[in-house]
């Protein structure tokens, strides 16, 4: 019998990585006057409020049980495996490519501080970088009570400084939502037993007062923020159980499992996709220009992050050194780790 409370958690992470693409899609179209402002500003702050809260709240969820069973130095070596390697990995190398691009075209630029600064800054993708950082924050308060650990992030998110350094800008914004995971545990697991019409019925009013909320003057508001994150993370997980043994659960859960591989592979499919679509088409319609790229990259970088394995590319992904031989050993390392945290309640 599959595990629901895993596949859940899935779910939400494929939906989430879904939006994400699509959001960055959205901005291509935007930024070449393609798509009216009011309408791209509206779904842009919809999305934008809670589909990268959901990634640090699933995060967080198992983060304590992780550190239970490896110990923390274990802990952090497979975080800068499988974080920060395919960050400095892919970042690196877009960077190098933008810089030597922009050699050719415009004459000699500083390395230094086109490539090498943004790399280590953050500021060439900051979602991988960020979350290493959160799960490092966590795993340095673990032993803290989870009421502090959620003040002292409360805190961090409510009075950092606006245009403060690089990914500590990140750190201090989504370091409360992980704090929120990694109180709640295993404890997700109970909305497993939300039945079916009362979770859809619920996802559809978190959905609507979020939407409703993004309409007014408040979502500008840092309290809101937070509320928004942890009413669309809700809302999502209720997307799921309501949706379980569908065909959108199956295919939600697909891309939950590839999320890392179509993060870092996605914007190659969706920038050959563009191009490809402004030489057949030849077309400025808002809606083929931003659901054919988001499919394509989705697909693609799923199916790359799937077959990993067989064509052997694990090296973007992870660092080899240090990985589990096979991935059923990956599998089966998950679920002795779920099972302590079940264990743990």
């Amino acid at each position: 019998m599959p595990d629901r409370r895993i596949q859940s958690v899935e779910t939400v992470k494929g939906v989430a990585i879904v939006l994400m693409v699509y959001g960055h899609v959205a901005q291509g179209v935007f930024h070449r006057g393609w798509w009216d402002a009011p309408s791209y500003f509206f779904q842009e702050r919809f999305i934008y409020s809670f589909h990268m809260a959901a990634f640090f709240f699933a995060s967080g969820l198992f983060v304590s049980s992780s550190i239970a069973r490896y110990g923390a130095g274990q802990f952090v070596l497979q975080r800068l495996r499988t974080v920060l390697w395919p960050y400095l990995f892919c970042a690196a190398g877009f960077l190098a490519d933008q810089w030597m691009t922009g050699s050719a075209v415009a004459g000699p630029r500083d390395f230094t501080h086109s490539v090498l600064i943004p790399v280590l800054t953050g500021d060439a993708s900051w979602f991988l970088p960020t979350l290493f950082l959160c799960l490092l924050l966590s795993m340095l308060t673990d032993r803290l009570p989870a009421w502090v650990r959620l003040a002292a992030a409360l805190a961090l998110h409510l009075f950092w400084p606006i245009g403060g350094f690089g990914i500590l800008n990140g750190t201090a914004k989504y370091f409360v939502f992980m704090a929120t995971g990694q109180w709640l545990g295993c404890r997700i697991e109970r909305v497993e037993s939300t039945p079916r019409w009362a979770a859809l019925c619920g996802a559809v009013a978190i959905f609507a007062a979020v939407a409703a909320v993004n309409l007014s003057v408040l979502a500008e508001l840092r309290t809101i923020g937070i509320v928004l994150g942890l009413a669309g993370t809700s809302g999502l997980f209720l997307l799921a159980v309501a949706s379980r043994n569908t065909i959108f659960d199956a295919a939600a859960r697909w891309c939950g499992a590839a999320s890392l591989g179509i993060f870092i592979l996605h914007p190659f499919f969706q920038g050959a996709t563009r191009w490809l679509l402004a030489r057949l088409i030849r077309s400025h319609a808002v809606l083929p220009n931003v659901l054919v790229p988001t499919l394509v990259a989705v697909v693609a970088s799923g199916l790359l992050w799937h077959l990993r394995e067989r064509l052997h590319i694990g090296f973007l992904f992870a660092f080899p050194w240090g990985a589990p031989k096979t991935e059923s050993e990956e599998r089966d390392r998950e679920k002795a780790i779920y099972a302590a945290s079940a264990s743990t309640k």
